[in-house]
């Protein structure tokens, strides 16, 4: 949803309550699709922050279905998301070291993009591993069976590629 930012940017008194719906189906990143299990409305405030800049504040919450890291069963996994943002939508480079001032890529003209400033929310909330339990046996590396529910009879005993050499003197003598 597109948010016309320009009565706020022009009255330094203005502010306005929004209440969007998140728009996406589900969340893309790193070539994955994500579906979303639940999601709420993004609430925000929107305030007059000085000359061309705005106050974002706000918050909502989302639960998508990520995949677990060893065993790639279906994870809801929850994020309740705050920000605090002030948008600049001046031309000037001068105000670059102040802290909160971003330029995003949700805005565009004097506009407020609410499912681009959600997608960013969710990239910089994104899990480095996500596990369905601290457990997880993961999948059988032979078979592909699914360790936590499956109890599969397959040798994994992997030997070393270093001591190649040394079985083969082993192997052998036995030969002999």
């Amino acid at each position: 949803m597109l948010i016309n930012l320009s009565e706020i940017l022009s009255n330094q008194a203005k502010t306005e309550h929004h209440e969007c719906e998140i728009s996406m189906e589900d969340f893309e990143f790193n070539g994955m699709h994500y579906p979303f299990a639940d999601k709420s409305q993004v609430v925000l405030d929107l305030t007059s922050a000085g000359k061309k800049k705005v106050r974002a504040v706000g918050h909502f919450d989302a639960t998508l279905l990520l995949p677990c890291d060893r065993c790639l069963e279906d994870v809801k996994w929850e994020f309740p998301i705050s920000f605090n943002k002030v948008l600049d939508f001046s031309e000037d480079e001068e105000d670059d070291n102040e802290e909160n001032l971003t330029e995003m890529s949700f805005m565009e003209g004097s506009e407020l993009d609410t499912d681009v400033l959600v997608y960013d929310e969710l990239v910089m909330a994104m899990p480095m591993k996500v596990l369905c339990k601290p457990d997880c046996k993961g999948l059988c590396p032979v078979c592909g069976a699914n360790r936590n529910t499956t109890k599969c009879e397959c040798d994994t005993k992997v030997p070393d590629p270093r001591m190649a050499a040394i079985r083969d003197i082993f192997n052998k003598s036995k030969e002999v």
